[in-house]
């Protein structure tokens, strides 16, 4: 279970509802970041006051091939 939430700071976060931890910080924006909102389990959008609407879903992960790295939980696709 996840919470999302936008701010003025130019982030959208995704926290873990059960831990209260961050997940994934986003903060490529110039601008407030004015709402965000989920679309499905997987994907939801955040647009901001610079009129930009970017969407979001879930990354594939790795298996655990000893690599040591991992793509971002969410990726933007749009």
């Amino acid at each position: 279970n996840f919470i999302l939430s936008a701010d003025v700071d130019r982030t959208t976060i995704i926290w873990d509802a059960n831990s209260g931890h961050c997940k994934q910080q986003f903060s490529f924006h110039t601008t407030p970041a004015l709402d965000v909102d989920w679309q499905s389990d997987t994907t939801f959008a955040s647009c901001f006051h610079d009129m930009t609407l970017n969407i979001w879903n879930q990354a594939p992960r790795c298996g655990g091939g000893g690599g040591g790295w991992s793509p971002p939980f969410f990726r933007r696709i749009y």
